[in-house]
């Protein structure tokens, strides 16, 4: 009988197909796609049919075109649609085991046992997957590698220790080699797909994680938390998420008995009415996290100790320090039950697992990282619906148990420059959910820009959690910054919370395609050697590209410099409205408050709320003013329609269980003009039975407005005739020509000069630009406004 409860048990794995599996005496190989083969290899003949930490799932496909021979020496040739494979029957070497990629010449990768010899260019190499910890990392770390890879072929050894049918981890076997062979070609999305099938999916947030969230190494009383809360709403902006760090148990332990590291009792001089606490949290709208630091154990002064100690057969009166077990199931589960569980009870929403010690148990292979993240999620959503944990990654297979948070880094523009980076390069492992300590943690310098463009970055991140250390100068309210940054920061945090609706639906979608929410724009090069040159623009979702600004404000157009690869189609900048032919690389320059923001023309992206009427002069210019929402299921809906094509979008909302969906479809019509809102489909319970809609119009020759359409039943839908109100993309470039030129640092006869030419024709403005009056950021920002819609 399993010790374990059934939630903590892993599911079974269904055996591949006999015609897709061969085995000799110590090699067993299994064709699980046309993109994926396993191949085992044991002196002992012992295979692995069950779970391992890394794969889980290990889940099957039909093979078209299999084709299985002989080579000329007796070696097996297996041939499908996307790989050769060959293997001599033997002890893997790089002679008898090799692959192919069956592509086209340009992506003909060969791999070969034993060796991995990588190239400076991108078809040479493997793109990288993640890092465990950015602790102490200032700017560019060195990354693990992916299933994603220039050469279009790559392998995974899986060297996890494997998982019993009663959810004990065993011993990881060194002798046994378990070496998966990924052949996906350029197809960059299929070879993280054919990782998800093998290892499980990404899991499905709770929607409150998407919003904003606090949290501060620092030495807070309740009444200090409260009051930052109660600042937050002061001004007007949301907060989802409360996070306690390590200061909120006892942190002076008795003499004698270890650091204040670990603890598990509230202090009492900081909190002392624990539930009254949360209660109060709870009731600004908030769920809340304390942080944990379990490895020194469970000792004789805290509040749970005696129950655990008679749980594991220790005298409590022995004051036995209870170690900290993480490979013994009885010492977990009792762990749960006598001490966290009780501080759930009175009010914590789950918990930040802060592991620095080691990555070693009693069992050999086994990682306590791992083990934490595995039972605090999975125990998580037993007790709460959907799970959440905060803690680090802990190699391929960590995407099952989210959230990822990113440690320590530096407060400097390098810093800032690695992370939208770091984000969209994890997704090449699968790992879609990091949260990082926007503005940075500790050390490097104090910067009202730097944080500023680090928070817009932020708001376009998988989580948007604000962290810093313990230091008067690292705070991250955003009033401890002077104008324009505190207006900035706090209008760019309304919006993370507007868009709390889409980042949720678009949840199920990508899991539904097997994608994670954040992707680098290589994913969909489709040949164009340029998606490969801007690391710091990604999809967010399937229906936008960000390119946030990571650099400094440039001397003479008085912006910031991004870069964005685009595909094909017409793109539109949701803040200036400036239409963009895609296809192309643009090199792309913002004023402080702004951040390139592109939806392509047949998009609708659904927000949350509402805000005020396009203003060009405002901080987010054509968003308009935001305002401040929490992140449940709206009484107000706000989409953003970019017309030039037909458009669709379904929402798809819940109460944090999948029992609870409901999808609302939105539809455009551009040739009719025409908007159709359908009835809901699913749990309507779950949603308003009236909702106010408001629909705010973009496009190629549009100009941006917004227009109520009223109330509407949910559950019937309704159809709205829209004319959008049209302009030229000439008159919208000249407005954001004059806005640079205003506020440029220039000759005053040089900006007279460019703004006159501008007028004239682009002719005489390309030869004013290329005058030597012009510094060379400045040229370059008017030259991409003056060109941007052109093919």
């Amino acid at each position: 009988m399993a010790l374990l409860p059934p939630h903590l048990l892993p599911s079974p794995i269904p055996a591949p197909p006999a015609d897709q599996v061969l085995e000799g005496s110590q090699w067993r190989i299994e064709i699980l796609s046309d993109t994926v083969i396993r191949l085992e290899w044991d002196a002992s003949g012992e295979f692995l049919d069950g779970p391992t930490q890394m794969m889980a799932w290990r889940k099957c496909l039909p093979v078209k075109d299999l084709r299985i021979d002989h080579d000329e020496v007796g070696g097996i040739v297996i041939e499908t649609a996307h790989m050769s494979f060959h293997y001599d029957g033997k002890e893997p070497s790089s002679n008898g085991l090799w692959a192919q990629v069956r592509e086209e010449d340009s992506w003909g990768g060969t791999w070969r046992w034993g060796t991995d010899a990588e190239f400076p260019w991108i078809q040479g190499r493997n793109l990288r997957g993640t890092t465990r910890t950015l602790d102490t990392v200032d700017g560019r770390c060195e990354l693990d590698k992916g299933v994603v890879d220039g050469r279009g072929i790559t392998t995974l050894i899986d060297d996890t220790c494997p998982v019993s049918s009663d959810g004990v981890f065993l011993p990881a076997r060194p002798e046994h080699l378990d070496i998966y062979v990924f052949a996906c070609g350029p197809d960059f999305p299929e070879a993280v797909r054919s990782f998800y099938r093998l290892s499980g999916p990404q899991a499905i947030l709770p929607r409150f994680a998407l919003g904003n969230w606090w949290s501060r190494y620092h030495r807070y009383s309740d009444e200090e938390y409260l009051e930052v809360m109660s600042e937050f709403a002061r001004h007007d902006v949301p907060l989802a998420v409360a996070v306690i760090d390590m200061d909120w148990h006892i942190t002076n332990p008795p003499t004698g008995a270890g650091s204040g590291w670990t603890g598990y009792t509230w202090d009492p001089e900081l909190f002392p009415d624990p539930k009254k606490f949360l209660d109060a949290l709870h009731e600004r709208g908030l769920h809340t996290s304390l942080n944990l630091h379990p490895a020194d154990g469970i000792r004789y002064f805290e509040e749970g100790y005696e129950r655990l100690a008679q749980r594991m057969g220790i005298d409590p009166a022995s004051k036995k320090t209870i170690l900290f077990e993480p490979a013994n199931p009885k010492f977990m589960l009792a762990y749960f039950e006598e001490i966290l569980h009780p501080l759930e009870d009175q009010g914590v929403d789950f918990w930040w697992v802060d592991w620095q010690q080691g990555e070693h148990s009693s069992v050999p292979g086994l990682d306590p990282l791992w083990v934490l993240n595995h039972y605090h999620y999975l125990d998580n959503a037993h007790r709460h619906g959907r799970g959440l944990t905060l803690s680090r990654y802990c190699g391929p297979g960590s995407q099952r148990f989210p959230l990822g948070f990113s440690g320590d880094t530096y407060i400097t523009w390098e810093s800032l420059k690695f992370q939208p980076e770091f984000t969209a390069t994890a997704s090449n492992i699968g790992y879609g959910w990091w949260s990082h300590d926007i503005g940075g943690h500790m050390l490097g310098v104090r910067d009202p820009e730097l944080e500023t463009r680090w928070i817009q970055s932020g708001v376009f991140s998988p989580i948007m959690r604000l962290h810093s250390s313990n230091n008067p100068f690292t705070r991250k309210e955003p009033w401890v910054f002077e104008e324009p940054h505190c207006a900035i920061q706090e209008e760019y945090l309304r919006f993370r919370h507007r868009l709390v609706g889409y980042l949720h639906s678009e949840q199920f979608h990508v899991r539904d395609e097997l994608l994670p929410l954040v992707r680098p724009m290589y994913w969909e090069h489709d040949g164009h050697a340029q998606a490969w040159e801007v690391p710091n623009c990604f999809r967010f979702g399937r229906e936008l590209i960000a390119a946030p600004v990571t650099e400094q404000l440039s001397e003479g157009s008085c912006r910031g410099r991004s870069e964005a690869w685009l595909p094909e189609g017409m793109w539109v900048d949701l803040m200036t409205n400036i239409a963009y032919q895609g296809n192309r690389k643009l090199s792309l320059w913002s004023e402080l408050s702004r951040t390139p923001l592109f939806a392509r023309s047949g998009s609708i992206i659904p927000l949350c709320g509402s805000a005020a009427a396009p203003d060009s002069e405002g901080t987010l210019g054509m968003l308009g003013r935001q305002a401040n929402v929490g992140t449940g299921n709206p009484e107000e809906i706000e989409l953003l329609l970019v017309c030039g094509a037909d458009a669709s979008y379904e929402l798809v909302e819940d109460r944090d269980s999948d029992t609870s969906l409901v999808r609302t479809l939105f539809e455009w019509d551009d040739a009719r003009h025409r908007l159709t809102i359908h009835g809901a489909d699913g749990d309507l319970d779950s949603i308003p039975v009236r909702r106010k809609i408001r629909v705010r119009t973009y496009g190629h020759g549009i100009d941006t407005q917004l227009t109520e359409l009223g109330f509407i039943e949910t559950r019937t839908g309704a159809s709205f005739d829209l004319e959008p109100k049209l302009t030229t993309e000439e008159a919208k470039r000249s407005e954001q020509i004059r806005r640079i030129l205003t506020h440029a640092r220039c000759e005053v006869e040089t900006l007279t000069r460019l703004d006159s030419t501008w007028n004239e024709g682009r002719g005489a403005f390309f030869a004013a630009l290329s005058a030597s009056g012009v510094a060379p950021d400045l040229r370059e920002a008017l030259f991409q406004i003056a060109i941007a819609s052109d093919l």
